[in-house]
């Protein structure tokens, strides 16, 4: 009588992921017969190290990880929990239209973020929540746009502003 040791399955993940992102299981031993893996949602796999793409807060939970031997002996269920953070959302506004040679202030939000990252016309860039440009030139008109990372490390949708500069009328 030959008597087979179980193999003993193991099961991790990149959690915590933020929404969007790429949630990464990995699945061991190496080398087994079949790989069986559970998680939310009736989710299922048979890849040793499968991937989920485009994180959403319902992949969050407890994915689970079966394996089956050459001998066919199939392990203990070993588990991992999964973490989706949710995605800030940026807001971004302005005092536009303004007239050449006022001050620009863009609104940037929500307050609190690790970061903020403007981008605008001319190449111009800030990370202050609410910048302002003074002296404002026809130049300066056009797209302003935020992102945001929190304090999980998630970085939110852009969002954009669209400031109008007006022509200062000549006497």
């Amino acid at each position: 009588v030959v008597v087979n040791t179980k193999p003993v399955a193991t099961a991790s993940s990149n959690s915590p992921v933020c929404e969007g992102s790429i949630i990464s299981l990995t699945g061991g031993p190496s080398g087994m017969t079949t790989y069986n893996w559970t998680g939310p949602g009736g989710w299922t796999s048979s890849v040793q190290n499968p991937t989920r793409s485009n994180a959403t807060l319902a992949m969050a939970g407890t994915y689970t990880l079966t394996v089956t031997d050459s001998n066919g002996c199939v392990s203990d269920p070993a588990s991992t929990n999964v973490v989706v953070n949710t995605k800030p959302v940026a807001t971004a506004s302005s005092n536009s239209p303004v007239c050449e040679g006022s001050i620009i202030s863009l609104t940037g939000g929500p307050s609190g973020m690790t970061t903020y990252n403007w981008t605008g016309p001319g190449g111009w860039t800030s990370s202050v929540q609410n910048p302002t440009r003074s002296n404002a030139t026809l130049a300066m008109a056009g797209t302003y746009t935020l992102t945001v990372t929190d304090s999980n490390g998630c970085v939110s949708d852009p969002a954009s502003t669209n400031v109008v500069v007006n022509t200062k009328p000549v006497a």
